[in-house]
């Protein structure tokens, strides 16, 4: 699957555009040490070396940010509907009945406390690049978001989302996944007494303002005010990414997506290697 990928890209971009791409892929079949851009930096999947490395990302990075701040009225309009007719919010950590460690995270983040809790929860609209039943419930929301240049990849991005984390509630320091996309949150309900670390740099929330950071570092929010905080959150790339990375990263996700598919129970290939034996 690697190679192919390599190969194709190899046809696209000179090697010049292709250098930090290919070194990312050494780093994730372990062919090659990783060696991270910034102390705090640790993503537990995919590590683009040599990408600029930066907590936080100022506002005027993105062109689009005036466009999703002026939609907030829109925005908290439909979340404040959602609310009103109490519209399921789910645990953002949910336990995977396939593992055993579903809890802890390849670095070895214990999120055991949060599994299954109300404290932290969530409205999708898109999961991990798959449209959910919610989509049509904020169209508003949805037409500014399907305006922006969003990071896709196959059964991977977008995530589109309302957070809601209970007075009291905290989300413990952990890394994301990736340093090729930030997280951006849009400030809809928040209380006083709110806050979230990235790094070492600690920014607090403010209602129909945009924060944007990368998440690969390590972060942690809190509420210690006394009502629910709610953001939207969505997905950035990261501006200093190439074409060609995205290309390779879409390709990429695009073949893990059909593996993944491949190796499900009951699929033809399952079923084959079933009869073949897998002692």
């Amino acid at each position: 699957m690697n190679q192919q990928i390599l190969d194709e890209l190899a046809g696209k971009y000179p090697a010049k555009e292709r250098d930090r791409f290919e070194r990312a892929m050494r780093i994730l079949y372990r062919e090659e040490q990783a060696e991270y851009n910034h102390p705090m930096q640790r993503p537990e999947f995919i590590l683009i070396p040599g990408m600029q490395a930066a907590p936080w990302f100022e506002r005027g990075d993105f062109d689009w940010v005036p466009r999703v701040e002026a939609a907030y009225d829109d925005i908290r309009g439909e979340l404040d509907a959602l609310l009103e007719e109490k519209a399921e919010f789910k645990p953002y950590i949910v336990a995977n009945e396939e593992r055993t460690d579903h809890s802890k995270t390849r670095s070895g983040t214990d999120f055991s406390s949060l599994v299954g809790s109300q404290a932290w929860t969530s409205f999708h609209m898109v999961k991990a690049g798959v449209i959910s039943e919610n989509y049509n419930r904020c169209p508003k929301t949805m037409e500014i978001m399907e305006s922006l240049p969003y990071p896709e990849a196959e059964d991977y991005m977008p995530e589109i989302f309302f957070s809601r984390l209970q007075p009291g509630g905290h989300i413990i320091p952990h890394y994301g996944q990736m340093n090729f996309r930030l997280t951006v949150h849009l400030g809809l309900i928040i209380p006083d007494g709110c806050g979230i670390r990235v790094g070492e740099e600690t920014q607090h929330w403010e209602t129909g303002r945009i924060l944007a950071f990368d998440d690969s570092f390590e972060h942690e929010a809190w509420n210690r005010g006394d009502r629910e905080r709610i953001v939207l959150i969505f997905e950035a790339w990261h501006p200093d990414i190439r074409q060609a990375e995205i290309d390779g990263l879409q390709m990429f996700f695009r073949k893990r997506a059909e593996w993944l598919r491949r190796c499900q129970p009951g699929s033809e290939s399952a079923s084959e290697e079933n009869e073949n034996g897998t002692d």
